[in-house]
Formats: C-alpha cells, sequence, structure tokens
C-alpha cells in the first residue's frame, strides 16, 4: 500500500532515492550508451579541488531543487523553508 508521503520514515524514502541515483549513475557510468559516459566525464575537471567543487555544486543544485518545492508547497514560504532555497542558491 503506498503512502502519501514517501519520506515519512527516513530510511524508507530518502536513504532509498539516494541510494537508487548512485546505483543508477554507477550503471550508466559502466554501460557506457553510445559514449555518453565517456563524453560526460571528459567535460568534468580532472583534479582534485575542481572535482569536489563540481560535486557540491551538483548537491547544491539539488537541495535548491527540493527546497523550491517545499517553497511552492508551502503557504507563505516563510522561515526556515524560505532559508533553504536561500541556502541552496550559494
Amino acid at each position: 500500500m503506498a503512502r502519501s508521503d514517501p519520506f515519512r520514515v527516513f530510511l524508507i524514502g530518502y536513504c532509498g532515492t539516494w541510494v537508487a541515483l548512485l546505483a543508477a549513475s554507477q550503471l550508466f557510468m559502466e554501460a557506457n550508451p553510445f559514449g555518453l559516459a565517456s563524453k560526460i566525464t571528459g567535460l568534468l575537471p580532472s583534479d582534485g579541488p575542481m572535482k569536489y567543487l563540481g560535486f557540491v555544486a551538483c548537491a547544491s543544485l539539488i537541495e535548491m531543487w527540493h527546497a523550491a518545492v517545499l517553497c511552492d508547497k508551502d503557504t507563505y514560504c516563510e522561515g526556515m523553508v524560505a532559508w533553504s532555497v536561500a541556502a541552496g542558491e550559494q
């Protein structure tokens, strides 16, 4: 039976979503369909600090997107919800 809120229990929805994303990304990189994986990795920086900066930028974009969805569902989008949108844009 499906619940209306899949993230009500932390380990079921939230962690499951991240595990699925990481597994799908790993499978994509191993399968390398049409050479897309090698083209994508060619665009990414290969040195240490820039690689980590790219990872943080991607995580910030995901956080901002999720915060914007929460802000859209909130009636007034004030307080911590508004702060999460502003923090994701940094």
